[in-house]
């Protein structure tokens, strides 16, 4: 537990499983109405760790004989990493969970929560067309949520306590907050932002020492870009606080690094549409050209990014696309090739 600013301390959560939840950032704004800045993992020994660095928050306010409730719980997204303990904070502390309505939406149940996947309209269709589709689709996504459901002990929402606004003021601690939506990296993604100190519970749309994962079925490279862009534009910006990594200081810098690299990333895929020339490429061709050398995790985790870079230059003119024998293919949309 670090005291980052005066009574904002940050507890990070430990990872299990390498990089399949990897460590990650829960905010306690402290004080006589405090918040807490997304919910980490629903794991027993997440939880019990966290109320103990809690405890020890609560502890240090107590000991100086300053008011201390902290009387809330909002996430700043719902991936797993982000709401699975809210539920368990909210049975051993006494904080209201806050969503947005599209956070409550998706968190009712497993269900509500599965079904954010059929808006994945290509893989969809894919799936309706081929019988590897749709056994996919009927056995691999339960269980692939069941899955991940234990790995990172989430626990559903049916009944949060109180539901705002995507863009709205809060208050906590007798400061004004901003809340406004922030979507890219996920549809109903949320930031909080202090516009007095320039401080912003950014998530995990700008992070420090890495790129933020991008892929379907929630994530949007237009909305990711116009997030970032937002971000970069909030007046007095100081500082990111992110819910991976450490604090951003040069917050302007990284979000130009990160639109810079975005686009960049987005010319190499049309680079290898176009180099395919009347033949056209698959996706899987795609991924390969872009990741010769055989890593399954590198080319699963470039496998979101690339659907959405593709997705992108689909919809801006630059390419086209033809499915051909339950496969699609890619090709250069520039007129006269």
């Amino acid at each position: 537990m670090k005291e980052l600013y005066p009574d904002i301390f940050c507890i990070t959560e430990k990872g299990v499983a390498r990089n399949m939840t990897p460590p990650v950032n829960i905010y306690v704004i402290a004080g006589s109405d405090g918040l807490i800045f997304d919910a980490g993992y629903g794991r027993t020994g997440s939880l019990k760790e966290f109320i103990s660095q809690f405890t020890a928050i609560q502890s240090r306010f107590e000991e100086t004989g300053r008011p201390f409730a902290v009387t809330r719980v909002l996430p700043s997204h719902t991936h797993a990493d982000h709401f699975s303990g809210a539920a368990g904070i909210r049975d051993k502390l006494g904080t209201s969970i806050i969503l947005t309505a599209p956070m409550a939406e998706k968190l009712h149940s497993r269900e509500s929560y599965v079904r954010r996947y059929e808006k994945d309209r290509f893989r969809s269709s894919l799936r309706d067309i081929t019988m590897r589709g749709r056994i996919q689709k009927a056995v691999y996504t339960p269980l692939f949520t069941l899955y991940f459901e234990k790995l990172y002990g989430s626990q559903f929402i049916p009944d949060p306590d109180i539901i705002i606004a995507e863009e709205t003021a809060i208050l906590i601690n007798g400061r004004q907050w901003r809340i406004f939506p922030t979507p890219g990296h996920m549809d109903d993604h949320i930031s909080l932002y202090d516009p007095e100190r320039g401080i912003l519970f950014s998530g995990d749309n700008v992070l420090k020492n890495i790129t933020t994962w991008l892929g379907p079925p929630d994530s949007d490279l237009d909305q990711y870009i116009h997030t970032l862009e937002r971000i970069r534009n909030l007046p007095k910006l100081e500082v990111l606080l992110s819910s991976h990594g450490s604090p951003i200081t040069n917050p302007v810098e990284r979000i130009d690094e990160l639109i810079s690299w975005r686009r960049e990333r987005l010319e190499h895929v049309r680079e290898v549409i176009t180099g395919s020339g009347g033949n056209g490429i698959t996706l899987r061709d795609i991924i390969t050209s872009l990741y010769p050398a055989f890593n399954p995790k590198m080319r699963y985790l470039a496998h979101g990014w690339i659907r959405l870079s593709v997705k992108y230059l689909e919809k801006n003119g630059n390419i086209e696309s033809r499915v051909i024998k339950d496969r699609r293919y890619y090709y250069d949309a520039t007129p006269g090739k």
